[in-house]
């Protein structure tokens, strides 16, 4: 006989996890367990968005993770050289946001530079890190428009499926 126990709400770090508990009458009851090992899946998107203020361009981008089946205990950010001195980073997660530390790693080729954050505790599901920078814009004498090439941080753990502008 197989009888299911009354259920009680599971803490917030586990209620995205689907759980099923069983009572077995002890007299002589077999079963069977299988179990799939799924690899770590790792999806992010971005969004940048910039304010134009006189001689400074204001950088805030937010890059959103989506972790499945294991937690991820630290991001790996490709931030380009023009950004490394001038960026902040932060972790936003559950309605806070908490002061994220580069670490940086050795270059590999090409103009980003890796920059590890790791997490105050590993996560599992969506949360947000945000990167904040202030560029100098240099305007052409007597000009009323210019052209600027904005640099944006990409994630090496993850291709971005969307990017999107504002």
């Amino acid at each position: 006989t197989i009888s299911q126990p009354n259920t009680v709400p599971l803490p917030k770090e586990i209620s995205d996890r689907r759980r099923r508990d069983f009572r077995l009458d002890p007299a002589g009851a077999k079963f069977s367990v299988s179990t799939t090992i799924q690899a770590r899946k790792i999806g992010t998107q971005t969004e940048v968005e910039l304010n134009l203020d006189g001689s400074e361009l204001h950088i805030q981008q937010r890059i959103t993770y989506d972790v499945s089946y294991d937690r991820l205990s630290q991001v790996v950010l490709l931030v380009p050289e023009q950004l490394l001195s001038r960026a902040t980073f932060a972790l936003s997660a559950d309605g806070k946001s908490t002061n994220l530390n580069a670490i940086a790693m050795v270059a590999e080729n090409g103009a980003r530079i890796p920059q590890r954050l790791s997490l105050a505790a590993p996560r599992i599901g969506k949360f947000d890190v945000i990167v904040q920078a202030v560029l100098p814009v240099t305007w052409p004498m007597g000009a009323t428009t210019t052209s600027v090439d904005v640099p944006l941080v990409e994630s090496r753990d993850a291709e971005f499926s969307a990017t999107r502008l504002r």
